[in-house]
């Protein structure tokens, strides 16, 4: 069967400086205006731009395409897009949507669903592709040995859990002359620093804890990042890491400022230990690495979409009838409990 073009639906296209490479870090900065603007880029230009690179057959638009292969975020604008045209859709066209960080349930209009963990991937219609990493990693200088000085969080303060402001928290830095680097996008409006590792010792990233939540949507980028930077990494009990560990020279595991505070102190008494992190965290990362993802996405494109294409289900939507189509999904799929449930939560919300 003779794979049809694949078309990246891009609403904010014409925000995307495409001159510049995606591994040059300005590539990424953006106005917080365009809050989704980062996730398109990450999830839909980066991998055109991979496609590309082994000659696949794509493009990206900032229109909706209404045939071939046709990959979207979930998020509201793209959904709506898709709903709102879907009757005009070619009947071979098929639809790919990335749930990324926007919802936590099938979208009933995809034929694919790509999602950033294992949990809910069926691997019949729903597949995990891990996120690519962070493009441009400087990694930790190499000079810095065995030393910790800096303890680095990269991320949005929303994410950062509570505790690291607490006053045991900051004696601890104290009496252990240690720097507590906040590397937010608050910081750095005007810069970007998440790529650069160079002077971080270790990588700390502990959510708040939010109840009947066990963070099943989100990825292992921030693993794999320090994976590949080479600097451990101290993280929360979250299924996309859980998933990807095997032993503890893969992560230090802390959902208390107890447990972050005694994971620091037994790398700084054992450099050993600390030193063959980072060396596990090389071999480790080499799977995450772009061409590694690339052909992920190439066997699901050549392999999984003309298997679907023969289904039952993608026969229905030939017709393209939104309403039979969304029929269809919503009872010829197995939802998992936490999805129906985070479903109901959504047209509550509606």
């Amino acid at each position: 069967m003779e794979l049809s073009t694949v078309k990246f639906f891009f609403p904010e296209l014409s925000e995307v400086n495409q001159t510049l490479d995606v591994e040059n870090p300005e590539f990424w900065k953006t106005d917080a205006s365009y809050t989704n603007i980062i996730t398109y880029k990450a999830w839909l230009y980066y991998t055109y731009i991979q496609l590309k690179k082994i000659n696949f057959n794509v493009e990206v638009s900032a229109t909706l395409p209404l045939d071939g292969i046709i990959v979207i975020l979930a998020d509201e604008v793209s959904r709506k897009a898709v709903s709102d045209n879907y009757s005009k859709l070619s009947k071979d066209a098929f639809i790919i949507v990335v749930r990324a960080d926007e919802i936590e349930f099938r979208f009933l209009l995809a034929d694919i669903e790509i999602v950033q963990n294992g949990k809910y991937a069926n691997n019949n219609n729903c597949f995990f592709i891990p996120h690519w990493p962070h493009p441009g990693i400087v990694q930790r200088d190499t000079s810095r040995g065995t030393t910790i000085k800096n303890i680095v969080y990269k991320g949005g303060r929303g994410n950062l859990d509570q505790m690291f402001y607490s006053k045991k928290w900051l004696e601890f830095l104290e009496a252990n002359q240690l720097n507590f680097v906040l590397d937010t996008e608050e910081k750095n409006k005007e810069t970007y620093h998440w790529h650069d590792y160079s002077d971080a010792d270790i990588i700390v990233a502990v959510r708040p804890s939010f109840s009947n939540h066990d963070r099943s949507d989100k990825p292992a980028l921030k693993l794999v990042n320090c994976w590949l930077a080479g600097v451990p990494a101290i993280l929360g009990n979250e299924y996309a890491f859980t998933e990807q560990r095997k032993t503890d020279l893969d992560y230090l595991q802390a959902e208390t400022i107890d447990e972050v505070i005694d994971a620091i102190k037994r790398l700084l008494e054992d450099p050993e230990m600390y030193k063959n992190m980072i060396e596990n965290g090389f071999n480790r990362g080499e799977v995450f690495k772009p061409q590694q993802i690339t052909k992920m996405w190439q066997s699901l494109l050549t392999t999984e979409v003309p298997k679907v294409k023969k289904s039952t289900a993608f026969k229905f939507s030939k017709s393209r009838n939104k309403y039979l189509k969304s029929f269809t999904s919503l009872f010829s799929i197995d939802h998992t409990f936490f999805e129906w449930r985070q479903r109901v939560r959504f047209l509550i919300k509606k």
